[in-house]
């Protein structure tokens, strides 16, 4: 085995580099079609730079957290950028907020440009926001809108609340 340091992208790792042994079947194998010299082969292990380890084991850990708690550390997600590869249920930053990310997509436009079938906004506790136009709401979270608080009443909730036609069964105005 030797110890070594090796250059992986713009980092500096330690590596262990083990030679193999060619197996005798090998070898007959390739003479067969005239090759006659055995050159060294080796496996090279590397360890990686302890803050892609760090950064790796912090972004477990911000995936795991409730809502409740990540929305307070908005700073631990990804700042949405045009062109990123998304999965659904992944935890995104933009202009201040954190959303959910509701299916698998490459972003092409962001959360605050109504697609609603795309983001959730994810509220601080305790905060009631505006209602916002296009935006797409969880069951159970609350808005205000027309001077009124409401609750929605299901998930992926895109509608006005209060609007002609919407019915209870969408949202239903919190009375305080």
């Amino acid at each position: 085995m030797i110890y070594e340091q090796r250059t992986l992208g713009n980092e500096r790792v330690s590596t262990i580099r083990i030679t193999l042994d060619t197996p005798p079947e090998l070898i007959a194998q390739y003479a067969q079609d005239g090759y006659t010299e055995v050159m060294e082969h080796y496996l090279v292990l590397y360890k990686p730079p302890e803050k892609i380890v760090l950064k790796e084991k912090l972004d477990s850990i911000a995936a795991a957290l409730p809502d409740e708690i990540a929305v307070e550390h908005v700073d631990l997600y990804p700042v949405w950028m045009e062109g990123m590869a998304l999965k659904a249920n992944d935890r995104i930053q933009h202009d201040g907020g954190l959303y959910r990310v509701q299916q698998a997509h490459t972003a092409e436009h962001p959360p605050s440009v109504h697609t609603a079938a795309l983001y959730t906004r994810i509220n601080v506790p305790g905060e009631i926001p505006a209602w916002v136009t296009g935006q797409s709401y969880a069951k159970d979270v609350q808005v205000t809108h027309g001077g009124k608080t409401w609750i929605s009443m299901v998930d992926n909730n895109v509608w006005e609340p209060g609007a002609a036609g919407v019915y209870d069964s969408v949202w239903k105005e919190v009375i305080v």
